[in-house]
């Protein structure tokens, strides 16, 4: 599965990634954090089959 996470440079975010680049089920297929350019997003979203978003609480 391929993933992409958004909050990528966060507490959360870095332990997913780490988490999910030791399974072998899955792929990363793109990171974004506040300040990722909203083009980063757009290509993420299409090239992923999931997002997950660790961004903010208030979001």
């Amino acid at each position: 599965m391929k993933v992409g996470v958004v909050g990528v440079t966060g507490r959360v975010g870095t332990i997913l990634v780490e988490l999910l680049s030791e399974s072998g089920e899955h792929s990363i297929v793109g990171g974004i954090s506040g300040d990722s350019r909203p083009q980063e997003l757009e290509r993420m979203v299409q090239n992923s089959d999931v997002l997950i978003d660790f961004s903010r609480t208030s979001i």
